[in-house]
């Protein structure tokens, strides 16, 4: 299968419900074809019928599609573990089998460019440069996110770093685990939702 386009948003449909693994593969068609000699035209590739302008944007008003988990186990069943789907000019693959989602996200090369993160490069690059100065860190793209991640990889990878922390973290643990402890009602009931965001916050901050 030939995948001539540049981007290709991947949409990997998870069977939570309401939940998507979406992974966008990008820059993939060369390495790919390099791998099959004799892929399948992008044309090939089957897909529900298409309306002008909305394309398959239809298919959400449909009620028993609320659920698209279920829309997308329909459509598996229709056209097969790969189909593509269009809405509002945006075209996903979809690609329901694991091994494929593997060897697509295998070939996304050293330095991705991942649809849907702009938006938040640029608020830290625009709205809150105060607090990240020019650097978005690893929601960054292509050569900006290679140069970053090479340079903390060796101590985030490294299994003896931890070690410089986990003190502090087993603090922030008990510190939790007694909030928790104390918050609970006649019932043995707490609403865990603020302690959970408190030692997230602290975990992290550490």
């Amino acid at each position: 299968m030939k995948l001539n386009r540049e981007f290709i948003k991947l949409i990997c449909v998870d069977k939570v419900k309401y939940q998507f693994a979406r992974t966008q593969v990008t820059q993939a068609s060369g390495n790919l074809y390099t791998s099959h000699p004799n892929p399948k035209p992008w044309s090939d590739i089957p897909e529900p019928p298409l309306y002008p302008i909305i394309g398959n944007a239809y298919l959400l008003l449909k009620k028993e599609n609320a659920a698209l988990h279920k829309m997308h186990a329909k459509l598996k069943k229709m056209y097969g573990n790969v189909y593509k789907t269009t809405f509002l000019g945006d075209i996903y693959l979809n690609v329901h089998s694991p091994e494929d989602v593997r060897t697509l996200l295998s070939k996304d090369g050293s330095k991705p460019i991942i649809p849907g993160f702009e938006g938040f490069i640029r608020m830290r690059k625009e709205h809150q440069s105060e607090y990240f100065a020019e650097t978005s860190g690893l929601i960054s793209q292509g050569e900006e996110w290679y140069e970053f991640r090479k340079s903390v990889q060796q101590d985030m990878m490294r299994p003896k770093s931890a070690l410089y922390y986990i003190k502090e973290i087993e603090e922030i643990a008990i510190e939790f685990t007694d909030k928790v402890t104390a918050a609970k009602d006649k019932q043995g009931n707490v609403r865990v939702g603020k302690f959970c965001q408190e030692f997230s916050l602290d975990a992290i901050t550490c």
